[in-house]
């Protein structure tokens, strides 16, 4: 029979120095296995990350304590199917579906679905587990809790502002692209088929880009860009080739982006079609030269009339005192009655010469041949644009009423157009000093005429009468000459109608006029009022 120390294991018969270097040994190994555990547990805990391992049928058999800690409950809770319990009611019967199939049929599992947290919100969680099988183990799935809720919230706000900006773009029918210049390659969104009839997909290179531009635009283009200064837009106009071949103009805005030493490495920006905005810049001054014609023909006619009408009256005046002054030098007692007779002719012609000004309605009643349907809307939107194109009047607001375009008038399309011209005009002037200046414009049936009402919200009229304003030459403006509204009084009474003007009860002036429609109304009774 063997010694106890001959029993004995072979660290047991070792020297006691060589017995405690083989305890100390012993005890790093569990210090080190100790702080490993504390760093596996640290790192799951700073991912965000839950171990846990099933059986071959989907049973939970262990899981980390962390589940315990964010789900305010026991671990235990979780083993077998409990977890079901904890996972959102919406996506319950979907986790438990796909779980169990993947037990059977799958060597992988990979979902994402919401689970109960402690205070009883939900957060995004993705389970992630394989297969796995040890030398003479059962058939176990380990796998992996991760909580992504951030990263959902993250996809969600970025689909939520990716669906708004698609909707921006729609509206706006521009073209948004973004270049990258390191890679030569740029992305366009999907209005570009819409503008210019190319597929996004297909227009990757940015020399093909270079390859639309206009021949006669490139170089100018390109000069554009690289003189655009640091942390400014770049805005140019080019013209675009569409997939027809036709070219069309459009307007580049752009950010660009630079690195560390000021060289640009992307640009973000986006294509506006200037179609319509070339097409109504023309049609503007197609208005500017029609009103100009109107109102040269106008003076044209104006001058001419007063140059005939005036010069008659001071010659016959003037011929009338010599001969009388010629009667009386002759000292002839007989040629008195004949200096009398010359007199009274003088006399006469002064009188002619004031009532000069009466026959200026001659001008409007020459337009009458011209009359015919109009539509009010498109008279007042004519104005709008030319008394907005002026220095004061870019900053008022003109509103006109929608249903102007449902009723037609008879009268004669400049004449019109003028008098809402000159009545914006005006009310621009007055409104110079307005805190948010406006100008409305509203209709009402009027018995067989429309009553049209232009309002603004400035000073009024003052100490001044409304009445008085439509006198010819009369004027409140430093450099007026007062005839606007005396054009705008001739031309709505040659059409038969009226214009007054009154305060108005919140403040600011108003104007009534009426004009003819070109089907009556049963309410004959209404006023201009």
């Amino acid at each position: 029979m063997r010694s106890r120390s001959e029993s004995a294991p072979d660290w047991c018969r070792c020297s006691p120095m060589m017995r405690g270097t083989a305890v100390k040994t012993v005890t790093d190994q569990a210090e080190r296995s100790a702080a490993l555990e504390e760093l596996y547990r640290f790192t799951m805990r700073i991912n965000r990350q839950i171990p846990f391992v099933a059986d071959a049928g989907g049973a939970v058999l262990c899981i980390d304590p962390l589940w315990g800690e964010w789900a305010g409950a026991a671990p235990s809770e979780a083993l077998g199917f409990g977890f079901l319990h904890y996972i959102h009611h919406d996506d319950r019967s979907m986790v438990k579906v796909a779980w169990i199939d993947a037990m059977a049929h799958a060597d992988a599992f990979l979902l994402d679905h919401r689970a109960r947290m402690a205070d009883g919100s939900y957060r995004w969680f993705r389970c992630a587990s394989e297969k796995y099988q040890l030398p003479g183990e059962p058939l176990r799935w380990r796998g992996l809790l991760t909580d992504i809720d951030e990263l959902c919230r993250a996809r969600t706000a970025a689909q939520d502002s990716e669906a708004r900006f698609r909707t921006a773009a729609f509206a706006t029918r521009d073209v948004i692209w973004d270049l990258d210049l390191a890679t030569s390659t740029v992305t366009f969104s999907e209005c570009l088929a819409t503008a210019l009839g190319y597929d996004a997909s297909h227009t990757s290179a940015a020399s093909w880009w270079r390859k639309q531009v206009h021949p006669d635009d490139i170089d100018r283009v390109t000069q554009a860009f690289r003189a655009c200064p640091p942390g400014e837009r770049w805005i140019c106009d080019y013209r675009m080739r569409r997939a027809d071949g036709s070219y069309m103009p459009m307007q580049a805005r752009a950010f660009i982006l630079r690195d560390a030493h000021g060289r640009p490495v992307r640009v973000t920006g986006a294509l506006t079609d200037l179609t319509e905005e070339r097409a109504t810049k023309r049609r503007i001054e197609r208005l500017q030269s029609e009103m100009a014609d109107s109102s040269r023909s106008g003076a044209a006619a104006a001058f001419a009339m007063l140059s005939h009408e005036l010069n008659q009256p001071p010659t016959a005046l003037a011929n009338f005192v010599r001969g009388a002054r010629r009667l009386l030098e002759q000292d002839d007692p007989t040629a008195r009655d004949r200096v009398l007779m010359a007199m009274d002719a003088a006399a006469a012609s002064a009188s002619d010469a004031g009532a000069i000004v009466h026959r200026l309605s001659d001008l409007v009643s020459h337009g009458e041949g011209r009359l015919s349907a109009q539509n009010l809307w498109e008279a007042a939107n004519d104005a709008r644009a030319l008394t907005c194109l002026d220095t004061a009047g870019g900053g008022v607001r003109i509103e006109i009423a929608g249903d102007l375009g449902d009723l037609e008038v008879i009268g004669d399309r400049l004449q019109i157009r003028q008098v809402f011209l000159n009545l914006f005009r005006n009310a621009v002037e007055a409104l110079i000093d307005t805190p948010d200046p406006r100008v409305s414009v509203s209709v009402a049936p009027a018995g067989e005429f429309v009553r049209v009402a232009v309002i603004d919200n400035g000073p009024g009229f003052g100490a001044n009468k409304p009445e008085a304003l439509f006198a010819p030459f009369t004027t409140t403006k430093a450099n007026g000459v007062g005839l606007g509204l005396s054009i705008c009084q001739m031309i709505i009474e040659a059409n038969g109608g009226e214009i007054r003007a009154e305060p108005h009860p919140v403040g600011g002036a108003a104007f009534y006029f009426t004009v003819p429609q070109t089907e009556g109304r049963s309410d004959a009774d209404a006023s201009i009022g």
